[in-house]
């Protein structure tokens, strides 16, 4: 059995009784884009039958798609939070490739990047 199959046969009883919560650490890695896209219509459904999701993902636009809210991540630590409806596609892809955090990018182009200071993280 393929890991998108595995995937697939790991969400699909989450439908018959969804969960209140569910945690997915990557769910996509390593699938077919074709699989990929059925991970992403198994999540979608699952919230819309009222479970609360919290995703871990490279893919943002997939991911972007099923979020409410969203949470940029930088070292380990939350660097932005907000609404889907306030991510701004170039300081989505300065965060995903680091720039700005590894100084390769102006001083605060990463979303709250704040040196050496605490960082302020706005949640909604």
């Amino acid at each position: 059995m393929s890991g998108g199959e595995q995937q697939l046969l790991a969400l699909a009883p989450l439908l018959q009784r969804p969960p209140t919560v569910l945690i997915a650490d990557e769910p996509s890695l390593g699938l077919a884009p074709r699989v990929v896209d059925e991970v992403f219509r198994l999540l979608v459904e699952l919230k819309n039958a009222g479970t609360a999701l919290l995703l871990v993902e490279e893919k943002a636009a997939e991911v972007l798609e099923v979020a409410d809210t969203v949470a940029y991540l930088s070292q380990g630590r939350v660097t932005w939070c907000g609404p889907r409806a306030e991510v701004e596609a170039d300081r989505l892809t300065e965060a995903y490739l680091g720039i700005g955090a590894s100084g390769a990018g102006r001083h605060g182009d990463v979303p709250g990047e704040q040196g050496d200071h605490p960082q302020e993280v706005r949640r909604s």
